[in-house]
């Protein structure tokens, strides 16, 4: 999703003038036939004259006007402020700093030459300058708007979210039917997660201006933070209404057709939007998402290439060599890196032996905590470095995500040399010595939440409450796995106390990797650890939200990337019930099975045919 930028402030003409921004584009062009002006007029008419021609859209012959009074009284502030304003709107922003610095420089108590002084600062950039003049103007006119909105704005681009906002609402005290004030505010209390506030915002800002395609887009984007996913389709079919060519309308009206999984609805949203605009590098990668959800892994590798060129997948360095498409690359040092998350990194280092088998001396970059659990598992590799330390001497680099494209991947030959992580054997054994405590009990591993930067990464945690059912089934033992915040409810529910919590110990993946070797299973959500399960080989069920990650495909319980795995999908949006349900029956058979097979009660963690 797309966020907006508040709308900028308008320079102020001196009192008594409405600021009107009407009338030709400035020239002031030398090669213009001078206006005569006759010398027996007044600074004081020529600067009244220059006002009256400027608000009725004359304003080369205001300039003109206004030039004289200033050529007449040089100490006239008021008509060079009004220069000043002149200058701002034809774009040049140092001759009219320059007027407003000169104006306020003879008038030192004229707010409306601080604010339009301000106002030129922040449109080159110069913030502290900016507010402090800013702030002047309210010292002497607390009551003017403008201020208070160019004050808001000035911290807006700082940084300063909060202080924005309480600068703004000021500004809309003072002017309620300001729909631009209202806009700014939602944009602010958007990015500031108030989300409550954003909507009251957004929906004024919608009902004063409904004309304003970007006001019902961003009122979309609120309604979807608020998991109001229906009222934020109809927002963007709105802005649609009032611009069909709004491109990110489009985009998130295909994004969210995509989480609907009504896929050939979102294919038509991303083409009309790329049949606008052809490199709209959002809309290409939700295109390839979506093709690559439908398992049309042909056109959806190509167009994944796209991730490249969205601003928070780009690259924070600059890779001076070349990169690597697929040529011959026999005895080259050929550069891999992780883009970006764990399972990514987890998920297409399978690759890495193929890139090998083509006589390439492979240099693999990655994570810290992901560092001696590759190195162990591929120790043919040329070397292995972590992200953010110099990069050796390398002949081309292919980001791994990329790699899928380059061996031309489809479902039936993704490849699946299974196991391709193997942990540290001494590490094993450690952990095998840690739970031979459980053996007669079936080992599972548990992790209910992931990282959520995203609003539809919040979606993919399942709550802690929601698993209670799973520890009524006797024969098992828990642990888990989780890390972070979401790891407290073990410590404070009665849940809890059928749990047993080793996420202390796990200190990398290398450590997580070995404690999932000596586990029967591994149920958790869409996160690093099922890719790392998966690529152990080890049983692992994973739970799915409604709006699955394009890797796990629809409808399918199963998943061609990894053949342990074994997937569990909400039916509705925000409903675990009846997945964790399911989950809990399987369980249940398992464990049945795992007992009629060996009444001792001992597993050797294989599972038989026809078991779960």
């Amino acid at each position: 999703m797309i966020a907006l930028q508040p709308i900028s402030s308008r320079p102020l003409s001196s009192p008594g003038t409405d600021g009107s921004e009407s009338g030709p584009p400035l020239s002031f062009s030398p090669e213009e036939p001078p206006l005569i002006i006759p010398e027996s007029l007044s600074p004081e008419t020529c600067y009244q004259l220059g006002r009256y021609l400027d608000e009725r859209g004359r304003p080369e012959e205001a300039y003109a006007f206004l030039s004289k009074a200033v050529k007449k009284n040089p100490h006239f502030a008021e008509a060079v402020n009004d220069l000043g304003s002149l200058f701002q709107r034809k774009g040049r922003l140092d001759q009219a700093s320059a007027c407003y610095a000169r104006a306020v420089h003879l008038k030192p108590d004229f707010p409306e030459a601080h604010y339009n002084l301000a106002n030129a600062k922040k449109e080159m950039g110069e913030w502290a300058e900016a507010e402090i003049h800013a702030r002047k103007a309210l010292e002497l006119a607390p009551d003017l708007k403008e201020a208070w909105q160019v004050l808001g704005f000035v911290q807006y681009e700082q940084g300063k979210l909060g202080e924005a906002v309480q600068a703004w609402e000021k500004a809309l005290d003072l002017d309620p039917e300001s729909w631009i004030l209202a806009f700014n505010l939602g944009t602010a209390c958007y990015q500031l997660d108030r989300l409550e506030e954003a909507r009251r915002y957004c929906e004024q800002a919608a009902a004063k201006n409904p004309g304003l395609a970007d006001a019902h887009y961003h009122l979309g984007l609120v309604y979807y933070g608020l998991e109001r996913i229906d009222e934020a389709l109809r927002c963007w079919q709105q802005a649609l209404q009032v611009n069909p060519r709004h491109l990110d309308a489009l985009n998130n009206l295909g994004a969210v057709f995509q989480e609907k999984q009504q896929v050939p609805r979102a294919l038509k949203c991303f083409d009309t939007a790329l049949a606008v605009q052809p490199d709209y590098a959002e809309a290409r990668w939700n295109r390839a998402t979506c093709l690559l959800l439908a398992g049309d892994y042909e056109r959806g590798w190509e167009e994944y290439e796209w991730r490249i060129e969205v601003p928070k997948h780009r690259l924070k360095r600059t890779l001076e060599r070349p990169r690597w498409q697929g040529e011959p690359v026999q005895g080259k040092r050929v550069l891999l890196y992780s883009e970006q998350g764990f399972g990514d990194t987890f998920q297409f280092a399978r690759y890495i032996p193929l890139v090998m088998a083509l006589g390439a001396r492979v240099i693999l970059e990655c994570y810290p905590e992901q560092a001696l659990l590759l190195a162990g598992s591929f120790p043919a590799l040329e070397g292995l470095i972590i992200r953010s330390q110099p990069l050796p001497e390398y002949d081309c680099f292919c980001p791994l995500p990329s790699l899928p494209l380059i061996f031309r991947t489809r479902l039936e030959t993704i490849p699946r040399n299974i196991p391709y992580l193997f942990p540290d054997p001494a590490l094993m054994e450690k952990w095998g010595k840690k739970l031979d405590d459980a053996q007669t009990q079936l080992k599972v591993g548990l992790v209910w939440a992931g990282r959520t930067e995203t609003q539809k990464q919040r979606r993919r945690p399942v709550p802690f409450s929601a698993l209670a059912s799973l520890f009524t089934v006797s024969g098992v033992q828990f642990y888990s796995l989780q890390k972070g915040e979401a790891a407290e409810p073990l410590k404070k529910s009665a849940e809890g106390k059928a749990v047993r919590d080793v996420s202390a110990d796990l200190t990398d993946f290398s450590e997580t990797a070995a404690l999932i070797t000596q586990l029967d299973l591994v149920i958790t959500i869409d996160t690093a650890v099922a890719h790392l399960a998966g690529a152990l080989g080890k049983p692992v069920w994973t739970l799915l939200p409604y709006a699955p990650d394009w890797r796990w495909l629809l409808h399918r319980t199963d998943s061609p990337w990894y053949p342990t795995m074994r997937l569990f999908r909400q039916t509705a949006p925000g409903d675990w019930g009846k997945a964790v349900q399911s989950v809990r029956q399987c369980l249940q058979d398992l464990v049945l099975n795992r007992t009629l097979s060996d009444p001792t009660g001992r597993w050797d963690g294989s599972f038989k045919e026809g078991m779960p």
